[in-house]
């Protein structure tokens, strides 16, 4: 079984500022199987899954054309429980665990278009995970019990792109961005990629 709500709302406040939100729910109860195959089968062993997600945007464009500007923010979350009682098929074996994970994001990027065919993005970028579990087990060979605490990570995030047009033949796009994990720290990426189309052939 499994129940769901989405839902989605816009609002302007003005030609130059609109913002959008979004969001996700669902609940939902799933049965197990111990494995594949003969005697696999499991007539209790079910595992109950919660997930939540929402998104909210903000956008504005400056009435002069040359400046847009958006803003991100997001959340997702996971709950699941996992439940597996005795039975008669399996009289001493039982299990439970649970899982829990959230991953937040905000973001904010802009656009600049200082002529016709040349525009130049920058942003900001913010990714956070966090995580724990937690797993209890009895049957012949005893009592068995694992825990995973609260860990989290997060990533900051900043880049600049430009975007060139030279005619309809040619098109060059160059950026670098840098982010910074709080346990691998800095990673350095560069890009440039050229274009040239062919008029006669369009490729």
């Amino acid at each position: 079984r499994d129940t769901s709500a989405n839902g989605k709302f816009q609002y302007a406040f003005n030609p130059q500022l609109d913002a959008t939100v979004t969001f996700h729910f669902s609940d939902g109860r799933v049965d197990l199987d111990n494995w594949g195959g003969p005697y696999g089968d499991d007539p209790n062993y079910r595992q109950w899954q919660r997930r939540a997600s929402a998104l909210a945007e903000l956008h504005y464009a400056h009435p002069s054309g040359f400046w847009q500007q958006s803003a991100q923010f997001s959340y997702a979350g996971t709950d699941r429980d996992y439940r597996n009682d005795v039975d008669p098929d399996h009289p001493v074996d039982r299990s439970e665990g649970n899982y829990t994970g959230i991953l937040r994001k905000v973001s904010w990027q802009n656009l600049f278009f200082p002529v016709k065919g040349h525009v130049v993005t920058a942003g900001y970028e913010y990714e956070e995970e966090t995580g724990s579990s937690w797993y209890r087990s009895e049957g012949a060979w005893g009592p068995y019990e694992e825990q995973f605490p609260g860990r989290s990570a997060s990533t900051h995030g900043v880049y600049f792109q430009d975007q060139l047009q030279y005619g309809e033949e040619f098109f060059l796009t160059s950026g670098v961005r840098l982010d910074h994990h709080s346990q691998f720290g800095n990673d350095w990426n560069f890009r440039v990629a050229p274009v040239l189309m062919v008029p006669s052939t369009r490729t």
